[in-house]
This record gives structure tokens, sequence and C-alpha cells, in this order.
């Protein structure tokens, strides 16, 4: 009954061990950030998905007001900041340049079409948080 016992906590400990080593090795840019264009025409938001596969950070742009999602391309994260490109239909090539603290992101919009605009975002919580 002992041994058993023993051998209950020590899975335990080694199941709760992996778990917190695996959220510790998450790239800090990788999750879902809810994002905000500030424009002249008012704010567009939606959705900022990083994603991490084999070492290789990409993910897509969502649009909340139906513009569609486009593929990033190009991601980059160093020291603190991220910078992503993709191809809108909306404002053609686009190149973001945020810098990352902690669940929020701050910088910049470039595109090629209507300039620099303020962009901002915050993490999501994951699924089941």
């Amino acid at each position: 009954m002992k041994s058993a016992f023993s051998l209950l906590l020590l899975s335990a400990l080694l199941l709760a061990g992996c778990a917190g080593a695996r959220k510790a090795t998450q790239h800090p840019a990788v999750g879902s950030w809810s994002y905000q264009i500030d424009t002249p025409e008012g704010p567009y938001t939606g959705t900022l998905t990083i994603t991490q596969v084999d070492g290789v950070l990409g993910g897509m742009l969502i649009q909340s007001n139906g513009g569609g999602s486009t593929p990033l391309e190009n991601v980059t994260f160093e020291d603190g900041r991220m910078r992503f490109e993709a191809d809108t239909e909306a404002a053609g090539r686009v190149t973001g340049n945020v810098t990352v603290n902690g669940d929020t992101f701050e910088g910049t919009l470039n595109t090629a079409y209507y300039g620099a605009f303020p962009l901002k975002g915050t993490r999501q919580a994951p699924d089941g948080a």
C-alpha cells in the first residue's frame, strides 16, 4: 500500500513537472492576441494569432470587420520586439512592428497605401483558462 501511494505521488509530481516545463518553454509571442489599429476612420479590430512550428514563427491576421484572414510572413521576435508582414486586400502590404510586454503589445502597423497607424494588442486567455 505504501509503495503504491509513493508511486502515485511520484507520477503526479512528474506530470506536474512536465506540464510546468512545457508552459515555461512556450515562446513569449505565441498565442492569440486581440488587436486594435487606430486610424482616422476609427479603430479596426481583430485577432492576431502567432504560432511556432519547428522553431519557426508564423500566424494569421484575422479582421473582425469581415475583412477575412491573411497569413503572416517573416515573423520575427528578438529582445521583446516582434515584426511581421502580410498582404491584405484593403491596405496592400502591411508590416507590424510591436514591443511585447507580457500579455500586451504596442507599436505601429505600416501600410502600403495609407501610411503608419498605432497598433496595440492584448493576449487572449487560452480556452479553458
